[in-house]
């Protein structure tokens, strides 16, 4: 069990890098967050900033090169056999594509049960009424279950997706990317029905994601992501309304305003160049080639993070504000 104050999730200096034969690829570069009980992070960054990458690292779907993730307590790098199996059971995804991550030969109810079935919980008669529980619980009827995945829509196959991933009565479920396979209409139908079942079921998120609209409307605080680092961490209002890091500011110069007279005075930051690539990173800050604000202590290391008694935490030897 967490002890009262102690995060569910622990990452601690995290890194991914893969070997090919171009060279290494430095997917993710020393990263470090906590999660408590109940919360939702965002991590959000432009494709290819190694969003993706830490939600398999944390699940152990892919090994990582050195750092340390906890969960309650436990080391989940160092977990085998019975152990990680356990670990595994509080920790669900929610995948980006729901028409991918379904196998489109099970029946519905099938697909909400193999969790159940796999880790042999219940007789057959308790698992067929935990699925229908399940799929009420996502807005779907139970009915529904004999269907198979083509015979939804896409904002249905995310629902089944969702019973799936809290079949096993989770702590932490990750979300990458669960709504931007979606019609806009239909997104904020899914983002209800996965802020419904954190307060019912006391669920905390790792909500990956690159709008950062949406993420204003889930999140609990935010990190912020650039090749392989975490640049900016804060609390989701505070970074919205004080960013600090240049690329934040330049994230959320592009989320349009609703209010058209507000939306027309404001300035839009277009970043120069694009996204370099993890093969052969920038010395220094990775985002000081495309940064405003760049000079030339920015190549010579990576700047340290530094936080705000309130938390809010920035790697930029210029940030807004100072």
């Amino acid at each position: 069990m967490t002890e009262p104050n102690e995060p569910l999730l622990e990452v601690r200096d995290l890194t991914k890098h893969f070997s090919g034969r171009r060279g290494t690829i430095r997917a993710v570069q020393g990263v470090s967050f906590d999660i408590a009980a109940g919360e939702t992070l965002a991590l959000v960054g432009e494709s290819g900033s190694g969003k993706s990458t830490v939600a398999r690292l944390v699940l152990r779907l892919i090994e990582a090169t050195s750092g340390e993730v906890r969960f309650r307590g436990s080391d989940v790098l160092a977990a085998r056999g019975a152990e990680l199996r356990a670990l595994r059971r509080q920790m669900q995804i929610v995948f980006q594509d729901p028409y991918a991550s379904l196998d489109p030969s099970m029946r519905v109810d099938a697909v909400v049960c193999e969790p159940l079935d796999i880790h042999g919980i219940g007789s057959r008669h308790e698992r067929q009424a935990a699925v229908a529980t399940l799929l009420e619980r996502v807005g779907l009827d139970p009915a529904m279950g004999r269907r198979h995945p083509r015979q939804f829509s896409g904002g249905q196959r995310q629902r089944i997706a969702i019973a799936r991933a809290i079949a096993l009565d989770p702590a932490l479920v990750i979300c990458d990317e669960p709504v931007s396979a979606l019609d806009v209409s239909i997104q904020a139908q899914v983002l209800n029905v996965l802020r419904q079942l954190q307060d019912d079921l006391g669920l905390a998120y790792l909500f990956i994601s690159h709008d950062m609209a949406v993420v204003r409307h889930v999140a609990d605080r935010v990190a912020v992501m650039y090749l392989g680092y975490i640049l900016e961490t804060a609390a989701c209002e505070q970074l919205f309304a004080a960013p600090r890091h240049p690329y934040t500011l330049s994230l959320l110069s592009a989320v349009p305003h609703p209010d058209p007279e507000v939306e027309r005075g404001r300035e839009r930051i277009v970043l120069k160049g694009d996204l370099p690539s993890p093969l052969s990173p920038p010395s220094g800050c990775p985002f000081r080639t495309r940064c405003w604000k760049s000079q030339d202590i920015c190549a010579e290391a990576m700047p340290p993070q530094v936080a705000t008694p309130d938390g809010h935490a920035v790697a930029c030897y210029f940030p807004e504000g100072t």
